[in-house]
């Protein structure tokens, strides 16, 4: 019976390898795969919370930025493609929502007394996803305005009425 180098699978190579070794590549190749299926702006948000994740101050803030990490990952896959409206900009009542929840994220953060930078770290999104959100740029999903609304102490409906 042949072996895995002989018959060029490369079995020999893997059977030398530990078991966590094994479990390492495994976990890379399915982190590898889902990090190509994700948005530029999904990536980008990523890449700012691993540059964020030494920054932590306490495990539970670390815990903020994995599961952060975690939910961007854990999307289900999905096909991004840009969406033009054929009469121009954003439907009205879309623009008028999302200008809603940017003002109310605006005046929920001065209120609070929180900078940008500080909701970042309380919510475990990148500074500049808040950055999006508060000047409208950018439409909440509503897993985010759950961990916003946690992170201010109020109900999302107080971000958001018709949730």
């Amino acid at each position: 019976m042949k072996n895995g180098a002989e018959n060029g699978t490369g079995g020999r190579y893997a059977n030398d390898m530990s078991n966590q070794s094994k479990a390492m590549i495994l976990a890379l190749s399915v982190i590898q795969d889902r990090m190509n299926r994700l948005s530029a702006d999904d990536r980008k948000n990523i890449f700012d919370l691993f540059k964020e994740w030494p920054n932590a101050q306490s495990r539970e803030d670390s815990g903020a930025v994995m599961e952060s990490i975690l939910e961007i990952l854990d999307q289900p896959p999905v096909e991004v493609v840009d969406f033009d409206f054929p009469n121009g900009p954003a439907p009205e009542k879309l623009q008028k929502w999302t200008n809603h929840i940017a003002k109310k994220l605006r005046e929920l953060r001065a209120a609070s007394g929180m900078s940008q930078k500080n909701l970042a770290q309380k919510s475990g999104r990148p500074q500049s996803h808040i950055s999006r959100l508060e000047t409208g740029r950018h439409a909440p999903s509503n897993r985010t305005l759950e961990i916003l609304a946690k992170a201010f102490h109020v109900r999302v409906s107080d971000i958001d009425p018709a949730l």
